[in-house]
């Protein structure tokens, strides 16, 4: 607990609301999480404390989901939906300290079992977010293998082939498209001169 009076050269002096801003309490909570991860980091933790809630946690994902599906990293993409649904789901219930007290001495309480049942689902979301990002790697490993045989025996296919008429046929095809463009600009042309003549 922190008083919200200020200090003064009189002594205490009024409430200072400021220190109930929402915004100056995750500013502190920011700078606990920077504070605390960089012993995370010096340790080699896997984890690091992210102060946000669970929700704009998840969405900073499924964004990123789409920017990784837009530049076409469809891997990336994946495994970020699948960040996204581990997130996807109810904080941990804070049970308090009387119950905490309590748990810790053995005697079980009501807020402990509602803890252990959500620690519970918790855990097997993790293990179902594990199961699917072995189901990707496996896919991924199965599409890239199937995709370098494919392409394999396609560039062994294509090695002698002769593409000449392929080659004359882009090109007629180009010449028409060119030839439609000068075609509607003359149009075009015709037309302005025509409502020049008329406004003559």
């Amino acid at each position: 607990m922190l008083t919200t009076r200020s200090v003064g050269e009189d002594g205490f002096e009024g409430k200072d609301r400021s220190w109930n801003s929402k915004e100056l309490l995750e500013d502190w909570r920011e700078s606990w999480a920077g504070h605390a991860n960089s012993y995370l980091r010096e340790i080699e933790a896997a984890r690091e404390i992210d102060h946000r809630s669970l929700e704009a946690q998840r969405d900073e994902k499924l964004d990123l989901k789409k920017q990784a599906h837009e530049r076409g990293d469809e891997r990336a993409a994946h495994e970020l939906e699948i960040e996204a649904v581990e997130l996807d789901r109810d904080p941990l219930p804070d049970i308090g300290w009387k119950a905490w007290g309590m748990e810790r001495r053995g005697i079980q309480t009501a807020a402990g079992d509602l803890w252990r049942e959500a620690r519970g689902r918790l855990e097997d979301v993790r293990e179902l977010v594990s199961e699917l990002r072995e189901r990707f790697a496996d896919t991924y490993a199965r599409v890239r293998d199937v995709a370098e045989q494919s392409l394999g025996g396609l560039a062994e296919a294509l090695r002698g082939a002769d593409f000449t008429a392929l080659k004359e046929t882009n090109d007629y095809v180009r010449e028409q498209e060119r030839e439609a463009e000068r075609s509607a600009e003359k149009e075009h042309d015709i037309g302005i001169d025509r409502e020049r003549g008329h406004s003559l």
